[in-house]
């Protein structure tokens, strides 16, 4: 623009020559047009390296962690240029800005040459040569770094060294896996294998045809081998092809002929009869509907059967509907119920007989076969279901017999829980009148079973004489099941009764509400006594054992080979009753009938030997009253025990109660209650009588160490008030002051002692004296003030107590000089010299021994003096290391003597023949 005005200027010959400094007219756009093409190219580079590092790259590589590193290397590019802490178009920083473009340049450099490696290394472990190839497509289409153009053209060699990796990994799979292809799951086994094969081929199909449209694939001689190496799989995979198609179109028409020939219905192992049409039949099928969508011939029979297979399902379909209506028909039938309808079940026999030895898959009388056979199925269905109707009633009316309850605990515990307490006769009453509705009841069902069989009769037979020849079996079979009926219901009376009773057979304990509420007292020292007595519930609960048993009476039996009841006897029993012919001896005669009699009764009696057992639980607190309580407690007490012997004993009974606390005040026993509050009532009152006894002589000797402490502050302080005139005078003073220093723990303790016995006592009730508590509390503060007095009494003493200490400060630095000498002298010329034989070591030792013992006397009345003025204990480390050296040494001497003089025992033996070895072995072991 300014040159063209210029131009203008000076062609229109005005004005001068129109000039202007270009430098200062410039200058600052030019540089700031400079700094953009700078920032401008800074772009580019990131971009080109986006375009590098995309999702192609990523999908080839499969290392998405470290492309993603590079992008960040990447994004970082642009941080210093955002972030230029100066104005980027003013010239004066011009240096810094070229800087920061340097350093641009060699981060750009240094993400180039990752770029270049890792593409390198990716392709030299290509994942997908398809993959491959196309991120090479994709890099011709795309712009991006010069150096990384022409690196990724020279890639091609790689992409076609990967596609013969994935020919000979396709070839690998082919030949492993070519005789037990993986077939899709609906696919049959030929058509399913060569779709095999063909998908594996297309693996490397599709890439070697992507690769074909690259020049370098036919003028490189990596492509050549490729290409041959691909053409040499794809014939030995249609080889295979042929072959599997071959086998199966060779024999597929003579199989299917002979399955066609097969009857339409067979028997299998189990006799059982079932379709004759063969599975594979339906495999032919299939695969001749594959084979032909993948473009293969199809055999003529093949193909005729492929055309019928809708029919075949529908004869098949149809065949097995009707087996397994009969089979529904006829397999759930009793034994009992097939033999009285065996004409019927003949006579549908005779219509499969057909399908089992004429009629095969070619032939036209199928679907007719199959209509005659549904009818007559239908028609055994509809038989049946009018023989069923009164079977299943008479089915209803036995089974409800052994199902009843003769005797329902539920009534009598009704009535208990109600509130009302039942006595013996009550419970008798109600249990008989429950029996006898039942019976009644039950009776009335029985009487309906004749006239139902009779119906039966008129269906199978077309009679109705209740005495059909045909249905003897039937009538049996009823009246066994009528038995079973009758032992079930007694069985049943008699464990509810023992449910009732709280009876188990054995012999365990069942949870159900007690009849009978006794109640229990003490007897001591040993017994316990219950009342009122077991006799007369006895005999109550035999009545009623007997009479459920009875209840068979009721039900009189059939005349042989029918269902018609016997009339009425003449036979009379002892009371004048008519005696029906019933099930009464028949149920007698069943063992687990007389086994569960038995049961009751001996339930019964063993709720006597229960009583025993549980009576235990309460004997063991009769302990309490074994011994008579005064002198055992005194006995105790001329011992002198501690507080806590005393707390222990009367712990031990005050235990007890908590403990009966605990015992139930009423328990079940078999089928009684028994109250137990009286026998708990009198284990707590005399337990507490126990922890009383022991606690008035605990007080005593409580009471007792109170006034020996109270007297001995009393001494002290007497003691402790004296004037001091001589020497003696004040030793004895500060004797008594050392005494109660001395003294605190021992007289804190009798204190202590004495309050825990106080505390022990107020702990279990134990009543005291009025004010002994008070005097015992008193006594710790008394003490206090006597070390007060006693230390008073010392600082007022101290001047001469600082003059005698004097001097026994100066006695103990002397022993401690003469301690030093003596382990001098005990290590250079007393026994712990190492040169020293062993006798005279022991001779030495003894001599030392005495001087120590003196030193160590010496010792003790220095310790004692420091202690009476109040000096610290000097420590004297060197009489210590004295007596631990001599110490050790007499252990080793006096083991050193006893073996001389065992070894002068041993020597006196004068004959070898005389000397004991065992007696020498034995010696030496204890030694060692």
């Amino acid at each position: 623009t300014y040159f063209s005005v210029r131009a203008k200027i000076e062609e229109s010959g005005r004005d001068q020559r129109w000039e202007w400094d270009r430098r200062r007219l410039f200058d600052r756009t030019s540089y700031i047009s400079a700094r953009c093409g700078d920032l401008i190219k800074a772009a580019g580079v990131v971009q080109d390296f986006y375009n590098i590092l995309g999702p192609e790259l990523k999908a080839v590589s499969g290392d998405v962690e470290r492309i993603n590193d590079v992008i960040g290397r990447v994004d970082k590019l642009v941080h210093p240029l955002e972030s230029v802490p100066f104005d980027v178009f003013d010239r004066r920083f011009q240096a810094s800005w070229e800087a920061v473009m340097h350093r641009l340049d060699l981060d750009v450099q240094e993400i180039e040459d990752m770029t270049k490696s890792f593409i390198d290394a990716s392709f030299k472990k290509l994942r997908s040569a398809e993959g491959a190839f196309k991120v090479l497509v994709h890099f011709k289409e795309i712009k991006s770094r010069d150096s990384i153009e022409r690196l990724m053209l020279e890639k091609f060699s790689d992409i076609v060294k990967r596609l013969m990796v994935e020919i000979e990994q396709v070839r690998s799979i082919f030949e492993d896996r070519k005789d037990d292809p993986p077939i899709s799951r609906n696919m049959p086994p030929v058509a399913g294998a060569i779709q095999w094969s063909r998908l594996l081929f297309k693996r490397v199909k599709s890439v070697m045809l992507l690769l074909n449209t690259h020049d370098a694939m036919k003028s490189t001689e990596e492509g050549s081998i490729a290409t041959k190496n691909y053409i040499a799989l794809g014939r030995e995979m249609r080889a295979y092809e042929q072959d599997l198609y071959n086998g199966w179109s060779a024999e597929v028409d003579e199989r299917a002929l002979q399955m066609l020939k097969r009857h339409v219905l067979e028997r299998d192992q189990d006799g059982k009869v079932v379709v004759g049409f063969d599975p594979q039949l339906s495999e032919i099928v299939a695969e001749s509907l594959q084979l032909d969508r993948l473009g293969l011939t199809v055999p003529q029979t093949a193909l005729n059967v492929s055309l019928q297979d809708s029919k075949f399902k529908l004869y098949v379909s149809g065949l097995e509907d009707s087996l397994a209506a009969y089979a529904a028909a006829t397999e759930t039938l009793d034994s009992e119920i097939q033999i009285l309808v065996s004409a019927k079940l003949a006579d549908l026999q005779e219509l499969l007989k057909p399908g089992l030895e004429a009629l095969n898959w070619n032939s036209l009388g199928i679907q007719d076969f199959v209509r005659t056979l549904r009818q007559g199925v239908s028609g055994f269905e509809a038989f049946m279901q009018g023989v069923n109707k009164s079977v299943q009633s008479i089915e209803k009316i036995v089974s409800g017999m052994s199902d009843f309850k003769l005797l329902d605990p539920k009534v009598v515990t009704a009535k208990m829980n109600s509130g009302e307490q039942l006595d013996l006769s009550e419970f008798q009453e109600t249990v008989e009148r429950t029996r006898q509705e039942s019976v009644d009841l039950l009776v009335e069902r029985y009487n309906q079973i004749t006239p139902l069989l009779i119906k039966v009769e008129e269906l199978v037979v077309g009679t109705s004489t209740g005495r059909a020849v045909v249905m003897r079996p039937y009538y049996e079979y009823w009246e066994r099941r009528i038995f079973s009926a009758l032992v079930q219901l007694v069985l049943q009376a008699m464990a509810d009764l023992m449910k009732l009773l709280c009876l188990s057979k054995e012999g365990k304990d069942i949870k159900a509400d007690p009849l009978i509420k006794v109640f229990a007292a003490t007897d001591p020292p040993e017994n316990l006594s219950i009342s009122p007595s077991l006799k007369d519930t006895k005999s109550t609960i035999d009545k009623i054992r007997q009479h459920i048993f009875d209840s068979c009476k009721s039900f009189v039996r059939w005349m042989r080979f029918s269902c018609i009841q016997v009339p009425k006897q003449e036979v009379k029993d002892e009371d004048g009753d008519e005696v029906p012919y019933s099930f009464l001896n028949d149920v007698a005669e069943v063992p687990e009938v007389m086994k569960t009699l038995w049961y009751v009764q001996n339930g019964v009696n063993r709720t006597t030997d229960l009583l025993d057992k549980v009576e235990k639980r309460y004997k063991k607190f009769f302990w309490l009253w074994r011994e008579e309580r005064n002198s055992v407690v005194d006995k105790f007490a001329k011992k002198s025990p501690t507080c806590l012997q005393y707390d222990e004993k009367m712990r031990q009974y005050a235990k007890v109660e908590p403990k009966a606390s605990k015992l139930p005040e009423e328990l079940q026993v078999g089928f009684l209650t028994v109250s137990y509050v009286s026998v708990i009532s009198d284990i707590k009152e005399r337990a507490k009588s126990w922890v009383q006894a022991y606690g008035r002589n605990l007080r005593d000797s409580g009471m007792s160490i109170a006034q020996a402490v109270h007297d001995r502050i009393a001494s002290y302080r007497d003691e402790l008030s004296k004037n001091p005139e001589t020497l003696e005078d004040l030793k004895a003073l500060l004797n008594t002051i050392t005494i109660v220093l001395d003294s605190t723990n021992e007289i804190e303790l009798m204190i202590d002692d004495c309050s825990e016995r106080y505390r022990t006592l107020e702990e279990f009730d134990v009543t005291v004296a009025d004010g002994e508590a008070q005097m015992v509390e008193s006594l710790g503060s008394e003490w206090d003030r006597l070390i007060e007095l006693a230390k008073e009494t010392g600082r007022n003493s101290a001047k001469i107590r600082r003059k005698f200490a004097k001097v026994t400060q100066d006695q103990v630095t002397a022993f401690v000089d003469e301690s030093t000498e003596l382990l001098t002298q005990i290590r250079e010329s007393g026994p712990a010299n190492p040169e020293l034989e062993l006798d005279d070591a022991v001779v030495k030792h003894e001599e030392f021994d005495t001087i120590l013992v003196a030193k160590r006397q010496t010792r003790e009345q220095l310790v004692l003096a420091q202690k009476l003025f109040g000096l610290e204990i000097t420590p004297t480390p060197d009489f210590k290391k004295c007596e631990d050296i001599m110490e050790h040494l007499g252990r080793v001497l006096g083991l050193y003597k006893e073996f001389k003089e065992a070894e002068a025992g041993w020597s006196g033996t004068l004959f070898f023949g005389e000397l004991d070895m065992d007696v020498l072995n034995t010696g030496v072991e204890e030694f060692v």
